[in-house]
């Protein structure tokens, strides 16, 4: 295993998922990750990993976001329907992006809504 993905797992420990709007900044994180395919409707995550899978779905289910998860030969692939992220992203063709309100409020921001949101992107991330 890489040091990547040893981190990635020892992140995948933090459960702490009580506060919805530290869910929501990872989940975002997770998005805007560019390991994520935009199909017609539907928004596309895949990964090799058990343990990053299973972060991406119970934020998703934290959030009561309906999804599937898939196997496609080695990868889990979450699906779910774009309509119900747009509250707190914005797609445009292939591409993800925090909401223009949310940029202007990162300031606001505290400190672990934003750690939220770096944890999300890494986790998110491919590893080459």
């Amino acid at each position: 295993m890489s040091f990547s993905s040893d981190i990635k797992q020892e992140l995948n420990k933090n459960s702490n998922l009580s506060n919805k709007e530290i869910v929501k900044n990872e989940l975002i994180g997770y998005l805007i990750s560019k390991n994520i395919e935009i199909i017609k409707n539907n928004i596309k995550y895949s990964t090799e990993s058990d343990y990053n899978i299973n972060r991406f779905s119970k934020l998703l289910s934290n959030l009561n976001i309906n999804y599937k998860i898939e196997m496609v030969g080695k990868n889990f692939v979450v699906k779910l329907n774009k309509k119900d992220v747009t509250d707190f992203v914005d797609i445009n063709s292939n591409l993800i992006y925090i909401k223009e309100t949310d940029l202007k409020d990162i300031k606001n921001k505290n400190e672990e809504e934003l750690k939220a949101i770096i944890r999300g992107v890494f986790m998110g991330s491919r590893i080459y």
